[in-house]
């Protein structure tokens, strides 16, 4: 009988574990955690630069973090008086044992005001990141949460969802990508055309103009509410969807350099493309009509007013996408 080695069970033993814990984005269940912080220092800083010592709560793991502020819009006080977060582990010893297994950092995505409209729009957010999931894997994953914000800068705990966004690198490694490290400003030909085809055309379903598939907010970066992956072609990953008209969160603005003067107002931002690939991701998007319906028909979250709404917003868009008049109106005839 053959000798078994020593490092042989090892790996066998540590692959059974890895396979054991469950994966984070794996399943729709409601994650429960607790987070404690400074959070009255960190309202008030609101500082990108620092870093805020806390913990985080997972059944009975305790595990250390160091959470940051980040966002642009959301992270105006006038806009929201809870900052978007990023919750970085330490102890990666512990965080193994744990759902949180190879994140080294994560977006929190939290409600921006304790009302109930912003309820809506958190959850409406969180939908459009399960939507893309269905027409491309080039998409993030995302985990609701039940999360309970301790104080300890002295106000009371409190009880609030939000969600959390999968890392780059692992919808990298999903995809047998790498992370793309330039974040100079691209031209429209270096984009899987394919790729950026299906996402312009997304965010015109959703009425989004608020990101750039090749430019970023500061001059020759790339790119804007966009991540790259690849090497020489690149496949654009696009995220924070609050300022679409799906949404039509009441801080949301269209720029002042667009020919349209609200956010609920469809314009396509995409490049001119061959037809082909142009009429292939809209076949692709109106193949899953339904199922991207049925997402927000059948959400046990979203009150009723929100389905409703999502309904009409997306049916006129899947409407205007098969009409082929239309199609050419306002998509092919507007390319830039």
């Amino acid at each position: 009988m053959p000798r078994i080695s020593l490092c042989f069970i090892i790996a066998i033993l540590a692959v059974s574990k890895a396979q054991a814990t469950p994966e984070l984005f794996g399943t729709d269940e409601v994650l429960k955690i607790s987070l404690s912080a400074d959070f009255k220092r960190l309202e008030q800083e609101r500082d990108k630069t620092a870093k805020y010592p806390g913990f985080l709560q997972i059944g009975d793991s305790k595990l250390k973090v160091n959470l940051g502020v980040r966002g642009n819009s959301r992270l105006r006080k006038d806009n929201c008086h809870f900052s978007p977060l990023k919750v970085n582990f330490k102890g990666k010893k512990k965080v193994r044992q744990t759902l949180f297994r190879g994140e080294g950092d994560l977006k929190l995505v939290v409600l921006c005001k304790g009302r109930k409209s912003y309820e809506k729009y958190l959850r409406t957010e969180f939908l459009i990141y399960k939507a893309l999931n269905l027409l491309t894997p080039l998409s993030y994953r995302v985990r609701w949460l039940d999360v309970t914000y301790s104080d300890s800068g002295g106000n009371a705990a409190r009880n609030r969802p939000g969600f959390f966004v999968e890392r780059k690198k692992n919808v990298a490694k999903r995809n047998n990508l790498k992370a793309a490290t330039s974040a100079t400003q691209l031209v429209p030909e270096q984009l899987d055309p394919a790729q950026a085809a299906l996402l312009d055309l997304f965010q015109y379903a959703i009425a989004n103009t608020d990101y750039s598939l090749i430019r970023g907010v500061a001059p020759g970066e790339c790119c804007h509410n966009a991540k790259l992956l690849g090497e020489t072609v690149y496949y654009p990953v696009i995220y924070d969807f609050d300022n679409s008209g799906l949404i039509n969160a009441s801080y949301a603005f269209a720029s002042a350099s667009l020919p349209i003067k609200s956010v609920t107002r469809r314009l396509y931002r995409g490049y001119c493309r061959d037809r082909t690939t142009l009429e292939a991701a809209n076949n692709l998007i109106l193949k899953n009509k339904q199922a991207i319906l049925d997402l927000f028909a059948n959400d046990t979250v979203l009150a009723k007013a929100g389905k409703k709404r999502a309904a009409s917003f997306l049916g006129t868009s899947f409407d205007w996408l098969s009409n082929p008049k239309k199609f050419q109106r306002n998509i092919v005839s507007t390319c830039r």
